[in-house]
């Protein structure tokens, strides 16, 4: 069956979108943008050869998607995976009054493999909550008060939840336990023969068990707890930099001060003013 490229924006209950240039973190994802859709009948897109990959679920109500040449429907908990330069097409089903799906655009697909794993559109069953659930958080707080620790912790579960969608297994015990010990002691001097050990895995398979739950090399996330913990004590504490560069395992404030503002965007010393112009406003609470 041929198609044509078309775009119908009519009938649009409510849309919430997160983009890239607002939220610098999905950069390091590969992702463009993320968001929330709620629509009625006269609500269609068809994409010929676009450049980039999408994923959407169905959180409720029934859509119309392009899956092997032909229009199909699908319902709640079903996953829509299209990868770029392949044909894209969804819409609201034929006599269902609302739609409703979670999705999120991808420029690049290399952080998720097991998602773009075919290079043809297809659907599976998947539970929508956690996606759902990741991108109305990040929307919220990146509209409101887009602090760079909670943006990140949102960034977070947004990955853990595209990597769920297929492989809900729960994280290998041992990577579990490693981190669980990391992040008990950030100020210790983690390095991969050491991280590797303590979990009994080698080098290679500990980076493929980041690569596959985290998205990121063993060195990556270490740097990320790292930096999470930064915020909380630069919140909660008025110490130098130098003592809150220590605590987590950097040995002078410099190379600590560069780490976060790759991290975040932003020093250590503007997110600290950040936190306390917020806490001197009257009934912020």
């Amino acid at each position: 069956m041929p198609f044509t490229e078309t775009e119908k924006f009519c009938d649009v209950i409510g849309r919430a979108v997160v983009a890239r240039q607002d939220c610098p973190a999905l950069g390091p994802l590969g992702i463009l943008d993320a968001g929330i859709t709620h629509v009625g009948s006269e609500w269609c897109f068809v994409r010929l050869a676009p450049p980039f990959s999408l994923v959407l679920v169905t959180v409720a109500g029934r859509g119309a998607i392009i899956c092997d040449g032909r229009w199909q429907e699908v319902g709640p908990d079903t996953a829509y995976v299209m990868p770029a330069g392949g044909l894209h097409g969804y819409r609201a089903a034929d006599g269902d009054r609302e739609w409703r799906y979670a999705w999120v655009r991808f420029e690049t697909a290399a952080k998720f493999p097991s998602l773009f794993q075919s290079p043809d559109a297809r659907t599976f069953s998947a539970a929508s909550y956690s996606l759902l659930a990741a991108n109305s958080g990040l929307i919220a707080e990146v509209a409101r008060s887009n602090d760079p620790q909670l943006v990140g912790l949102w960034c977070e579960l947004l990955q853990a939840s595209l990597h769920h969608l297929v492989r809900p297994g729960a994280v290998d015990p041992r990577l579990a336990n490693l981190w669980t010990a990391v992040n008990e002691r950030l100020g210790e001097p983690w390095d991969i023969d050491r991280m590797a050990g303590h979990a009994n895995l080698s080098r290679e398979h500990l980076r493929r068990l980041c690569h596959r739950h985290y998205g990121c090399s063993p060195r990556q996330r270490l740097t990320t707890l790292r930096m999470r913990r930064a915020c909380e004590f630069l919140m909660l504490a008025e110490g130098k930099l130098a003592a809150v560069a220590g605590s987590i395992g950097f040995s002078d404030p410099f190379s600590f001060s560069q780490a976060f503002k790759r991290e975040f965007g932003i020093s250590p010393s503007v997110y600290r003013q950040r936190v306390a112009r917020s806490d001197s406003v009257p009934g912020v609470a």
